[in-house]
């Protein structure tokens, strides 16, 4: 076994971070640094540029994601952190596909969708199969998971 398979895996089993911190050197970390991605746009430049694609105004948007107008307002400008399910809905009505929502909850600080979780297999799956904000919610209420759209 060559010592770069050697040092990998030992990296993938304890973990890059510590693995760092404990055993790099200056070229593991001209590396690293090579691997770290460019820094993901915010919330606002994303919806913004998805927005202008779409000609579409963001009280179109707040009202498709049944949100008020004052909360799309706020999310835009950044005056208000969106919830995650919020950021979903937002996704669907502006047409994200999986790695675009991705990069949305990345850049709105939540978490990531994930195959950990029924209603996250869901939600990829309406992604990729572009169903709207309605048709998420019905599959989501099919399958007895929460709704995207919270119920009044």
């Amino acid at each position: 076994m060559s010592m770069q398979s050697t040092v990998k895996s030992e990296e993938d089993r304890v973990g890059r971070t510590r693995w760092m911190v404990s055993n790099a050197t200056r070229k593991d970390l001209d590396d690293m640094l090579d691997r770290v991605p460019v820094r993901t746009s915010s919330v606002r430049e994303l919806l913004l540029a998805r927005l202008g694609e779409k000609n579409m105004s963001v009280d179109v948007m707040a009202e498709l994601a049944g949100m008020s107008r004052a909360t799309g307002f706020k999310i835009l400008s950044g005056k208000q952190r969106a919830e995650r399910d919020m950021l979903l809905r937002i996704a669907f009505v502006l047409e994200f596909d999986f790695e675009e929502t991705a990069q949305l909850l990345k850049s709105g600080c939540k978490a990531a969708l994930t195959a950990d979780s029924k209603r996250d297999v869901a939600i990829i799956f309406g992604l990729e199969n572009h169903l709207t904000l309605g048709d998420m919610d019905d599959l989501l209420e099919e399958y007895g998971l929460a709704p995207l759209v919270p119920v009044k």
